[in-house]
């Protein structure tokens, strides 16, 4: 075009850049003496690409960090621009006290000595007859098509942690909205989470996780303002593809994560088929106060201790509240119930009518939310033991999501539950394959194993996701059962014990302990314990099933029926997990009493 500045020529023609015997091939970040290829790490490549962007000017420090370390997440980078700028010599045959190439000026920067030349095949421009600009790395990529992103944790920057559930919600949602699309992989929310509340180079984490961009920024919430500030960055060469920052109201927090998921689309030049769409995930609500409670809800429920679950579903109603027909809403309400009970901390009748009518609300209001179908396929499980229709359910859920990590592994929980256990490994698997760091399905893999008496296994997966999750109980409770199994009962004690701290000395947990101290040789601390499981279940809910395992420890086998009688009529849900596999339930196996229990479980 006639009209076509020289920058721009230059920007659009440059692929080989020559100064000195030096050759630099941008597109392949190579770099060649005399024709012989040259090692220049990622950082010193930077610094280069900048100095030739501005030959003969001063190339700043601040510059520098700028490029390399964006977003101010890496402190100490004075000491690291000096060994970047070494290596750089050193790949150049240059030295800092007599430069032939790059020049220090005291205390500002460095500077690029010599003249530079641009060239495409046989097209070439003097880059100091105009003025190189500094977007040489983005103008490259932006004939590229990048096909991998990982969203990190944006961070909250007011010291609230109450601010916590808007940063994740937010980060979560875009991660859910990049997810939808086929031509696109996104890193789960479980490996990116790792990163949260810690100070990182988005470059260097983009290289970890072996993707193309990262998406990095900070919110603030204050007096109904929302200040969401996001840069994309190409992992490749650090360069900004895209940045924004937007000072809008905290009831436009829909629109802000529309159009920073549609930018990202743009920049990335993501390939759409023709049932995707740019503009992000579907809108449940308009209800902006609706919305943000909804974000508390699930913020809460991520957490997984009863103090957060309860939390959560009050969050949830609040949702409800101003927005009857908010079917999410409604599905994390059911799943809070769900949960709540399977932690023993609500009693199973009252738990399993309210998670039961929560989904089936959530059905009733939105047929195609595979949340809704997820909910409704656990409590139909566990709830009902209707396995038939909970498999129907969770068929339909995958059908409409076959990326909602929940479905899968809930779907593995009933699979176990029914003694299923090889099925139960494939569809662990594929929840994994969409959450790989989740300490939640972790916990469903150890649970397998105790079932399916690979108590190593069990082992092995626990203490993995307990160094990265340290306080969730389900994993102490499944580590001292399988240590347990294998008569490590000081180590089994010690896991036991956590659990009791972490639930609140809820029954859930003391039951086990109880169970193995009476194992190991302590039979008085167990009767201790079982004399205060009794006392308190005629007072408020204790889990039963739990209460039964203290029995059966002591060899009071009829007592422990008892209460396994009473467990099942009130689907008590760790009765419809373990009873079918659960060791410690052996000496029971040949008793009629038992076994009717059982046959009442898989036919009812």
């Amino acid at each position: 075009m006639s009209g076509e500045s020289p920058v721009n020529r230059t920007e659009s023609l440059a692929r080989v850049i020559r100064f000195g015997p030096f050759e630099l091939d941008v597109r392949a970040a190579e770099l060649n003496k005399n024709g012989r290829k040259l090692l220049l790490q990622e950082q010193p490549f930077q610094i280069l690409l900048m100095l030739l962007e501005k030959p003969g000017d001063v190339v700043l420090r601040e510059e520098i960090r700028q490029r390399l370390w964006p977003n101010g997440t890496f402190v100490q980078f004075a000491p690291c621009i000096n060994t970047a700028m070494q290596r750089l010599r050193e790949a150049l045959g240059d030295t800092a006290n007599r430069p032939r190439y790059v020049e220090t000026v005291s205390r500002r920067g460095y500077r690029l000595l010599g003249k530079v030349e641009i060239s495409d095949n046989n097209t070439a421009l003097r880059a100091g007859e105009t003025n190189f600009k500094r977007s040489l790395p983005t103008s490259v990529l932006r004939s590229k098509v990048l096909s991998s992103i990982a969203v990190l944790p944006l961070e909250n920057t007011i010291e609230d942690p109450d601010g916590d559930y808007l940063s994740d919600g937010i980060t979560e949602n875009i991660i859910n909205s990049l997810s939808k699309l086929s031509g696109l992989r996104v890193t789960p929310r479980s490996t990116v989470f790792r990163y949260r509340k810690k100070a990182t180079n988005p470059q260097a984490v983009g290289r970890e996780l072996e993707v193309e961009a990262v998406l990095a920024g900070k919110v603030t919430q204050r007096d109904g303002a929302l200040l969401v500030s996001v840069e994309l960055i190409d992992v490749t060469h650090g360069a900004q593809l895209w940045g924004e920052r937007y000072n809008r109201r905290l009831s436009d927090l829909y629109e802000v994560e529309e159009e920073i998921a549609k930018k990202i689309f743009e920049s990335l030049r993501v390939q759409l088929n023709g049932k995707e769409s740019a503009t992000g995930t579907k809108r449940f609500t308009e209800n902006s106060e609706a919305y943000q409670s909804y974000l508390r809800g699930r913020y809460c429920w991520n957490r997984r201790t009863p103090q957060d679950i309860r939390k959560g579903y009050r969050y949830f109603q609040q949702a409800i509240e101003n927005d009857a027909g908010y079917a999410l809403a409604y599905s994390g309400l059911a799943d809070c119930y769900s949960h709540l009970c399977s932690l023993g901390a609500i009693a199973p009748k009252e738990a399993w009518a309210r998670a039961k009518a929560s989904a089936a609300a959530a059905v009733a209001l939105d047929p195609d939310l595979s949340e809704a179908h997820t909910s409704m396929a656990f409590v139909r499980a566990f709830a009902d033991w209707d396995w038939e229709h909970s498999d129907q359910e969770f068929e339909y859920a995958l059908e409409l999501d076959a990326k909602y990590w929940l479905a899968p592994y809930w779907y593995a929980m009933t699979l176990v539950a029914r003694g299923r256990y090889e099925e139960a490994d494939r569809w662990i698997a594929k929840a994994f394959e969409l959450e790989p760091l989740s300490s939640v399905i972790a916990h469903g893999a150890a649970y397998n194993f105790l079932m399916s008496r690979r108590y190593t296994d069990a082992i092995q997966v626990c203490l993995k996701a307990i160094d990265i999750v340290p306080d969730y109980p389900l994993l102490r409770m499944h580590l001292g059962q399988a240590y347990e199994q294998e008569s490590r009962y000081e180590e089994a004690t010690a896991q036991f014990e956590k659990a009791v701290q972490l639930l609140d000395g809820e029954a859930l947990a003391a039951g086990p302990l109880a169970h193995v101290y009476a194992s190991g040789r302590h039979p008085q601390k167990a009767r201790e314990i079982l004399q205060n499981l009794v006392k308190q279940a005629e007072t408020r809910h204790v889990d039963k099933y739990s209460v039964g395992l203290v029995y059966i420890a002591l060899g009071m086998h009829e007592a422990a029926l008892d209460w396994f009688e009473r467990a099942a009529q009130e689907r008590c849900p760790w009765f419809s997990f373990v009873a079918m596999g659960d060791p410690r339930l052996d000496r029971l196996r040949s008793d009629p009493r038992f076994e009717a229990l059982l046959r009442l479980m898989r036919t009812a």
